[in-house]
């Protein structure tokens, strides 16, 4: 039963690097799509809203690496015997985390309305240029970045959730063996 448990511990501690990584690379992109295409438009607004979110997203899988980091040098997943403090310190990450990946769905969301519009402008733009100056504004837009973004932070909570019910499951095999003693 422990191997099992740390087998699923391993793998939610997997999952949530790699989609905090892929979060970070995420953030890095979310800009570079949209850069023109506000530009082109004439659109302020909506390239300051965009940076806004991009600041955020880089900021909270930032913070996320960082407590996380804290939790690994403590010991709190590794350690066969978990103390009270590993208990703490796992539970504080998972709490924060969700509320930084719920900031992350609600930015994404509310800045998929704005997106939209500035694509469907940017598109009824791209209509009105003559074929061969398609070429320098480039191809019409899609809002798929910020599908991209919602599924990643689905991935995080994904792996958050196994985290949480990995210490659960850590709890219930200490009182066995406290039981069985």
């Amino acid at each position: 039963m422990r191997k099992h448990q740390q087998y699923m511990q391993k793998i939610s501690i997997i999952l949530f690097l790699i989609f905090i990584v892929s979060l970070i690379f995420y953030s890095w992109a979310f800009m570079t799509d949209y850069n023109s295409m506000a530009l082109v438009i004439n659109n302020k607004e909506i390239y300051t809203e965009l940076q806004n979110v991009n600041n955020k997203l880089f900021s909270y899988g930032f913070m996320m690496i960082i407590i996380f980091a804290l939790t690994v040098i403590l010991g709190s997943y590794y350690r066969r015997k978990y103390y009270i403090s590993n208990y703490i310190s796992i539970i504080v990450f998972i709490v924060i985390a969700i509320i930084f990946i719920s900031l992350n769905y609600i930015n994404l969301t509310e800045a998929s309305k704005n997106i939209n519009q500035a694509i469907e402008n940017y598109n009824d733009f791209l209509s009105t240029v003559p074929e061969q100056m398609k070429q320098i504004y480039g191809r019409p837009y899609t809002d798929k970045i910020i599908l991209y973004g919602i599924v990643i932070n689905t991935g995080l909570i994904v792996s958050i959730i196994g985290i949480g019910i990995n210490l659960v499951w850590q709890f219930k095999l200490r009182e066995v063996k406290a039981y069985d003693k």
